[in-house]
């Protein structure tokens, strides 16, 4: 998802470079997101603590997707 987003920020980039600071804000938030996501991985020890990270992750790839939408 991360790479994805990555991706899509460098073809709106270059597509249309006044879109720049929107698209570095949302490479911060998907970074942002990477890293605190990973943390939650590496420290769940139970199929709920593990659920509740797929839960987060699909709603961040709402949000990603709503937010490239916009751009």
């Amino acid at each position: 998802m991360v790479l994805d987003v990555v991706g899509e920020c460098f073809h709106i980039e270059e597509a249309d470079s006044s879109k720049k600071k929107s698209t570095e804000a949302l490479f911060d938030k998907v970074a942002d997101f990477q890293d605190v996501i990973l943390q939650e991985i590496h420290q769940a020890k139970s199929k709920a603590e593990f659920r509740s990270i797929v839960e987060k992750v699909n709603k961040m790839h709402d949000e990603l997707t709503e937010d490239l939408n916009t751009l």
